[in-house]
């Protein structure tokens, strides 16, 4: 309950509620991206051309298309002690896999309910971190989630304050391209 308040209004609290055993769907993303005009960036369907906008993200996904811009330096080495500072994970050769923060986020919802401040806040940073890699940020196939997104994370009063839509939308017109 006090993960859900601390993140209400960054769209990452609606991840309690998606079922995560959804699989993607490799042969419509392939329709969708030979759809794509690039020039007008739009989704062309026969006659038919869907632009896809802000204002959709928020509706799919309820994350806020207001807000700060993000910056994130994109490859930055993310050390383990900073990791496990603001996660509560530790690294396993400088990475970290979606099935180990899946299973962070499994362990911390099964096992209690009397975690501190600070545990709190490293549950809320775990939980936006799955947000970014699962909805915002393209899987690369690889199988590990990008921590150039984590010290944005730092200050958990802030995660809401962030536009995590606009950023889906970047991202989605990017791999589009």
């Amino acid at each position: 309950q006090a993960v859900r308040q601390k993140l209400d209004g960054s769209g990452f609290d609606q991840l309690f509620e998606i079922d995560f055993s959804l699989r993607t769907h490799k042969k419509l993303l392939g329709y969708l991206h030979d759809c794509y005009d690039v020039a007008t960036k739009k989704f062309v369907f026969g006659n038919v051309a869907l632009y896809f906008g802000l204002e959709d993200v928020l509706y799919m996904t309820g994350l806020p298309i207001d807000g700060r811009p993000l910056e994130v330096i994109s490859g930055k080495k993310i050390d383990n002690a900073t990791c496990k500072k603001l996660i509560g994970i530790e690294l396993e050769n400088n990475k970290l896999t979606f099935l180990r923060l899946f299973q962070h986020l499994n362990q911390c919802c099964e096992s209690r309910e009397d975690y501190n401040d600070d545990e709190i806040d490293q549950i809320c940073r775990a939980i936006a971190l799955l947000g970014i890699a699962t909805i915002i940020q393209q899987d690369n196939g690889a199988g590990y989630v990008d921590l150039s997104w984590i010290n944005i994370l730092g200050v958990v009063e802030d995660i809401p304050k962030y536009s995590w839509g606009g950023a889906c939308w970047v991202n989605l017109h990017r791999g589009f391209q």
